[in-house]
């Protein structure tokens, strides 16, 4: 059986036969708050005018305030 893998966006090459997929998580930080994690960027954003980060306007785009850093890590899938 040939092995598949999927590349992030470090270059680094993950194997998708593993028992251990991992799922990514997203949160926004401002200079003052920090956001809960997400499983979906899309829930990130909506969520995110609650600490401050940004908001979605009419069209619903994300408009970042100043200062807003989004962060994402992999976690591994249960």
């Amino acid at each position: 059986m040939s092995m598949l893998f999927f590349k992030d966006l470090a270059g680094t090459r993950i194997d998708i036969h593993s028992s251990h997929l991992a799922m990514t998580q997203y949160r926004f930080i401002t200079p003052n708050r920090r956001g809960k994690w997400y499983p979906s960027l899309g829930d990130a954003q909506a969520r995110a005018n609650a600490i401050g980060a940004g908001y979605l306007d009419a069209a619903g785009n994300f408009i970042a305030y100043r200062g807003t850093v989004l962060e994402f890590r992999e976690k591994a899938s249960t």
